[in-house]
């Protein structure tokens, strides 16, 4: 759970759910979209309208330094 820093309190979930703490439940996405898509409140009058995949690539993204190849040694054999 991450909390959404441009937005006025969200907390987002790594599967992609939003928690509002105004009104203390998950929000539902804008009806109709193919993605999922959110409107989340800067202040009372201003806000987005954004993507949750946008939110998941950057609050969780994959650095590249965790993900290591595995290195494996191979014996071969002489006939």
């Amino acid at each position: 759970m991450k909390y959404l820093e441009n937005y006025k309190g969200y907390y987002l979930y790594e599967n992609g759910k939003i928690w509002s703490i105004t009104y203390c439940k998950f929000l539902k996405p804008l009806p109709y979209r193919k993605k999922r898509k959110y409107r989340l409140h800067r202040t009372l009058h201003d806000y987005d309208e954004i993507y949750v995949d946008l939110l998941l690539k950057q609050y969780y993204s994959v650095s590249l330094a965790s993900v290591e190849p595995i290195a494996q040694s191979f014996k071969l054999s002489s006939p």
